[in-house]
């Protein structure tokens, strides 16, 4: 991470340390809008370097494992003390995240985040550390405080994460002690998508690949049946054999729906046992009533995911409704062989929130359930693993395998 700040500096020049203020007594000179001027600078045309003090408000975990007092007030703010804070100094620049650009990170806590699965989704995305956080020229109680969060953080190999309002997870990575104490730049400050990351790293060290799965028109063709609404005239539908089940809406909402499979002759269930082209099933919710006709090709991909489980790690992603969606993959699924029911809130996403009055277009991040669709401005990032897609190609399923995704 080190070697990201060196990188960072040779482009927008050193931000001013805090030694430099202690030899000359008197802190870093700057203009009204915050710019570091007098800093000595290897890139003169780069964007300008801006600094903000930042107040780090801890939450009450790592409060408690960083010993940091409740009153943390000193005469440099006399605000400080009104919660467990470190007040300190952040550099950026005109590139930095948007997220990161305020006075404030709230409920900061101790989070284990895999470096080289950080610093690889870093090297995705073409960029470098967004932000410095260093400590304030002449102030001594919260420099002090800054430097033992650095060291406890570096003890217990654990870096500081504040997950903003729009979902963006910042990422504060500790640098070596021994060289803070030698510039007072303390830690890396990264916008992210902590999700992603600790996917992106279980998928590398189990050697597996994500697979995503689309469901309308791709691996179903999902018609709607004329029903005049009453629950009971379901039983007109002669050969289907009724279910009850329950899954769950986009806002949590538990929903009671049924399931409908066709007897056939010997009175067994078709699609517990029977895989055969032009399969269908029954699904019913709400006031809506579907006939699903199961595509060519899925039961041998099916099978093929199931016996080459430890290879592959499969995905679902629609732009129906929550509902609709696990209704569906209930019934290409029965026995749970793919997606445990457990793991449908990490593995299943639809697009389609109640809040939405359309579906939202699919991105990585959703289809490998690292984001919804109203996380609105989440910080921009790349997939860096392997992703095999599940594509519609002329009426039958094809695959496509790519490094990012972007359906």
């Amino acid at each position: 991470m080190d070697r990201e700040y060196r990188n960072w500096v040779a482009v927008h020049g050193t931000p001013p340390r805090a030694r430099m203020a202690a030899v000359s007594g008197e802190p870093a000179a700057a203009d009204g809008g915050g710019h570091v001027s007098g800093a000595p600078s290897r890139a003169s045309s780069a964007q300008a370097k801006t600094w903000s003090n930042v107040r780090i408000v801890m939450g009450e975990t790592a409060r408690v494992a960083l010993s940091i007092p409740a009153d943390s007030s000193s005469d440099f703010d006399s605000d400080s003390g009104s919660s467990a804070c470190v007040i300190a100094r952040l550099y950026s620049t005109t590139s930095t995240h948007h997220s990161i650009r305020h006075n404030v990170l709230e409920n900061v806590e101790l989070v284990q985040v895999s470096l080289p699965a950080l610093g690889i989704q870093n090297l995705m995305n073409g960029r470098g550390p967004d932000a410095f956080v260093s400590s304030i020229p002449n102030e001594r109680v919260h420099s002090e405080r800054l430097m033992d969060m650095l060291l406890a953080c570096h003890q217990k190999q654990c870096c500081l994460v504040s997950k903003t309002r729009d979902n963006v997870d910042i990422v504060l990575v500790p640098r070596v002690p021994t060289v803070a104490s030698r510039d007072s730049v303390c830690f890396l400050v990264y916008a992210t998508n902590l999700c992603a990351v600790n996917l992106c790293e279980s998928l590398r060290l189990e050697k597996r690949v994500a697979v995503v799965l689309d469901l309308d028109q791709t691996l179903v063709d999902a018609e709607p049946c004329a029903w005049d609404g009453d629950v009971a005239g379901l039983d007109a539908y002669d050969g289907v054999r009724w279910e009850d089940v329950e899954v769950r809406a986009g806002d949590g909402r538990v929903v009671r729906a049924k399931r409908g499979w066709p007897v056939n002759g010997e009175g067994g269930v078709d699609g517990r046992d029977v895989s055969g082209e032009g399969h269908a099933f029954y699904i019913h919710y709400s006031r809506y009533l579907f006939r699903v006709r199961v595509r060519r090709g899925w039961w041998e991909l099916r099978r093929f995911l199931i016996d080459n489980n430890e290879r592959y790690m499969p995905f679902v992603c629609s732009k129906g409704k929550r509902e609709y969606v696990e209704l569906i993959y209930g019934g290409l699924d029965v026995d749970e062989r793919l997606i445990q029911r457990e793991q449908w809130q990490e593995r299943i996403t639809s697009t389609w929130p109640d809040e939405l009055v359309l579906a939202a277009d699919k991105t990585a991040l959703m289809a490998l359930g690292c984001a919804g669709p109203g996380d609105g401005m989440a910080a921009e990032t790349h997939v860096a693993a392997p992703v095999i897609c599940v594509v519609r190609r002329c009426g039958s399923i094809s695959l496509s395998l790519s490094l990012s995704l972007s359906l």
